[in-house]
């Protein structure tokens, strides 16, 4: 992992990939140990959002806001008042490394 330009941390890195039946949002085992014993959060190895739900990420995010932010909650099992205390929370594409978005 790049460290951040900003503050020099190195961000939390979830694996989007994409398929035709919906999306997945995934975090490493290492990461989910850090966020247990350094949080003492209970983090998710990952989430799926089926496209039958939502035809397009934009439509899920009409509905219940950025969806970046509510996977970055449910994926770390943070609170959402403490999430920034986590750093840099990239969103990136499996295959091509692509960065999708950030949660600050």
């Amino acid at each position: 992992m790049a460290a951040d330009a900003e503050d020099g941390r190195s961000p939390i890195v979830v694996a989007v990939s994409e398929d035709r039946t919906g999306t997945t949002f995934a975090i490493g085992p290492a990461m989910r140990r850090m966020l247990r014993t350094g949080f003492g959060a209970r983090p998710c190895p990952l989430v799926f959002i089926a496209s039958e739900t939502y035809e397009t990420r934009e439509a899920f995010e009409h509905v219940h806001g950025h969806v970046l932010r509510h996977i970055a909650i449910i994926l770390t099992g943070v609170l959402p008042e403490r999430l920034h205390e986590l750093g840099p929370i990239e969103f990136r594409e499996s295959v091509t490394d692509r960065r999708l978005g950030v949660v600050a």
